[in-house]
């Protein structure tokens, strides 16, 4: 048969101590603060790329109906657009993006043999309405091809 010291003392060795367990849970609740302050930094960097890749389609679709656009008709003009991309009109709430394509002479020591009849300097500005301070500008040169 065995003692009941010998019993008690099996039973301790079972079960963790508070100390261990405070102990744990202090580990355990730091790891999980560094875990906590991760997602508010790759919720910014995800935002982030979700406004560069609109911005780029936006920024795409414009030099694209320039290069399309007969080049007597070529004009600067304003659009509006929507958190994904989309044509809204100026006053729609939900309106995010403005996107301004300028016309400007070609000023590059290469182009200068080139007159303004024949190519332009398309400039696209992009805005964010959310990010005031963030401005996006691609600029490209469209020329005649009569």
């Amino acid at each position: 048969m065995k003692s009941p010291g010998l019993m008690a003392l099996r039973q301790r060795r079972r079960a963790f101590s508070l100390v261990e367990v405070v102990i744990a849970l202090g580990i355990v609740s730091f790891a999980m603060m560094g875990i906590v302050g991760l997602i508010a930094v790759g919720m910014n960097t995800f935002r982030a790329s979700i406004d560069t890749s609109v911005q780029s389609r936006i920024a795409q679709k414009a030099i694209s109906d320039a290069v399309l656009t007969d080049f007597s008709k070529l004009q600067a003009y304003e659009a509006y657009f929507d958190e994904s991309g989309r044509p809204v009109s100026a006053g729609d709430e939900q309106r995010v993006y403005t996107m301004g394509v300028t016309l400007a002479n070609l000023t590059n020591s290469i182009t200068q043999s080139l007159s303004p009849d024949v190519a332009k300097n398309v400039v696209v500005t992009i805005r964010n309405r959310t990010r005031p301070d963030e401005v996006k500008t691609i600029a490209t040169v469209v020329v005649k091809n009569d």
